[in-house]
């Protein structure tokens, strides 16, 4: 678990093409001081042209503008969240818990072969024979 106030990020080594880039990932372990909206602003153009270059994803500049602003937004949210007090919540993958819906699976007996073969164009022994691929 990472420390509050810490924005963590993959090491250089795990970043695609890390190297030939050079920056990467400098928000690494970036220290925030202070609280909620210290946050604002740790992803520059740089990292957000860098991020869309992995994602092999074409972007001008309105769209890496909108796009540094929509994930500076989520870290912002990600921040506010790690504020909670969640001791003694469990972890969940739903916000609700959910049930099965599905019927029990209770085995039944299935059509008998002489019944199923019957019904089948071109009928081999005990079984049905079918176009040869490749």
């Amino acid at each position: 678990m990472h420390s509050r106030g810490t924005v963590w990020a993959p090491p250089r080594s795990e970043v695609e093409g890390a190297d030939r880039v050079g920056h990467a990932t400098d928000i690494r372990h970036r220290r925030l001081e202070g609280g909620i909206g210290n946050i604002a602003n740790v992803i520059d153009r740089a990292t957000v042209h860098h991020v869309a270059r992995l994602a092999r994803l074409r972007l001008d500049e309105a769209e890496e503008e909108r796009m540094q602003s929509e994930l500076n937004a989520i870290l912002t949210a990600v921040e506010q969240l790690q504020d909670l007090d969640l001791d003694g919540v469990e972890p969940t993958s739903h916000v609700i818990a959910l049930k099965n819906v599905l019927r029990e699976d209770v085995p039944t007996p299935s059509l008998p072969q002489e019944l199923a073969l019957r019904e089948g164009p071109d009928v081999q022994g005990d079984g049905f024979v079918v176009p040869k691929i490749g």
